[in-house]
C-alpha cells in the first residue's frame, strides 16, 4: 500500500503540472522529441553501478556512472526556457538491484539533489525507479524476486515512468539564438561487485522530450520546490515537514 499510494501521489502531481502550464506559461507546449526502443526485440542491461561524485555537480568516474542507454541533441532558443524530459519504460532487476535512472544535459546533472545518498539510496544525479524483494538465504523463494528465470520468484517487467524539469537559461546563447543541446538517459545497478549478478534491463520504452515558456521566469515559477503543505484543521498531511531541495 506504501508504494501504491506514492504512485497515484506522482500521477496526480504529474496532472497538476500539466494543467498549470496552460495557466502560466507563455504560449504551448512544444515537442522536441517522441522515440522509442526495443519494441523490435532486446533490452538495455547493465551491472556498471552509480556511485557518489566528488560533489553533488560532478559524476562519478566510469564504471560507477552507470550506461548510456539514450542521446538526443536538439536545437532550442529563447523562445522556450524550460525542458521537460519524460522516460516511460518497463524494467527488471535481479538479485536485489535497484534499478536507477540519470539525466544529463550538455553533461550536468538535469537534477541534483543530497550528496551522500538520499532517502532512495540513490547519489546526486540518480533517482531509484525500481527496487524489488529478494531474500539471498532463499533464492527461489516464492516472496521475493531472487529468480530472474521466469519463475514464481520472477518480478520482470515493472512499469516505470519519470520525468525530469530543466530551467534552460545556463544552456541558451546569450542573443537567445538557436543553441543545441544534448540529453543523455543512463542507467544504473545498485550493485556494487561489478559481477553478472546485479544486472538490470529496460525495454520497450518512450522518451518525450518537450519545451515551454514560463513568465515571468523568477526563482521557483518552475522546477522549484513545492510550497509547504497548508492543511485544513483536523487534517492528515503526508508528509508536514518539506525537505530542502
Amino acid at each position: 500500500m506504501k508504494k501504491f499510494t506514492k504512485v497515484i501521489a506522482c500521477t496526480t502531481g504529474a496532472l497538476v503540472l500539466a494543467g498549470s502550464l496552460t495557466a502560466e506559461a507563455s504560449g504551448q507546449l512544444r515537442r522536441y522529441a517522441a522515440d522509442y526502443w526495443s519494441f523490435g526485440g532486446g533490452e538495455y542491461f547493465t551491472t556498471n553501478t552509480s556511485l557518489a561524485g566528488p560533489d553533488e555537480a560532478t559524476p562519478a568516474a566510469a564504471p560507477n556512472d552507470g550506461a548510456l542507454f539514450y542521446r538526443k541533441t536538439i536545437t532550442v532558443n529563447s523562445s522556450i526556457n524550460t525542458l521537460y524530459v519524460e522516460v516511460d519504460t518497463t524494467g527488471d532487476a535481479h538479485d536485489g538491484a535497484a534499478l536507477r535512472l540519470s539525466c544529463r544535459i550538455n553533461g550536468k546533472f538535469c537534477k541534483t539533489s543530497a550528496n551522500p545518498a538520499g532517502v532512495d539510496g540513490a547519489p546526486s544525479g540518480w533517482i531509484t525507479l525500481l527496487k524489488v524483494p529478494t531474500d539471498v538465504q532463499d533464492p527461489t523463494g516464492t516472496n521475493n524476486c531472487q529468480d530472474g528465470g521466469g519463475g514464481s520468484a520472477d518480478c520482470h517487467d515493472n512499469n516505470i515512468n519519470y520525468t525530469w524539469c530543466i530551467p534552460l537559461e545556463p544552456y541558451l546563447a546569450p542573443d537567445g539564438s538557436n543553441t543545441p543541446v544534448t540529453i543523455d538517459l543512463k542507467m544504473s545497478s545498485s550493485s556494487t561487485d561489478g559481477v553478472s549478478d546485479g544486472v538490470v534491463f529496460i525495454e520497450k520504452g518512450h522518451v518525450f522530450i518537450d519545451g515551454s515558456k514560463f513568465t515571468p521566469a523568477s526563482a521557483g515559477s518552475r522546477c522549484g520546490q513545492a510550497p509547504p503543505i497548508v492543511a485544513a484543521p483536523g487534517e492528515d498531511v503526508a508528509f508536514g515537514v518539506p525537505v530542502a531541495p
